[in-house]
């Protein structure tokens, strides 16, 4: 966004607080816009789209649905749109495998005793060097 901000020849309009964004402001920020960036939760109807005004030519969602965004508006006015797809994928496969893996190790139930103190560790000191055999 910094790089944006920074480019003199572009007007670009933030939403300046760290919480979603306001319909109102959306509304009254939007008209006379080529282009915005919004997020999952902003509800881009054809109200909204709308208010932006004939110059609006993209509307791009930091997400990976679009839902949220009213596609027969963007098609008939023949605005593009600009979505994340597979952002995500190796993320929640990751996550996924992880979980399977807690499950299947009974993961929380060995950390609450871990956490309990009700396991004692014991701590294996190895007496001869790695990658070595014991003599006969």
């Amino acid at each position: 966004m910094q790089r944006l901000v920074e480019r003199p020849e572009l007007e670009v309009v933030v939403w300046p607080e760290n919480r979603n964004c306001e319909r109102k402001w959306i509304l009254e920020n939007f008209p006379g816009a080529s282009a915005v960036l919004v997020m999952l939760n902003d509800k881009i109807d054809a109200e909204v789209l709308s208010a932006a005004g004939p110059n609006l030519k993209v509307v791009s969602t930091m997400s990976v649905g679009y839902e949220h965004v009213d596609l027969d508006f963007l098609a008939k006015h023949q605005v593009r749109l600009g979505y994340t797809p597979d952002v995500l994928t190796e993320a929640v496969a990751d996550t996924t495998l992880l979980l399977a893996l807690m499950a299947g190790r009974n993961a929380k139930e060995t950390m609450t005793l871990v956490d309990e103190g009700r396991v004692c560790i014991v701590h294996i000191t190895r007496t001869q060097p790695p990658n070595t055999s014991p003599s006969l």
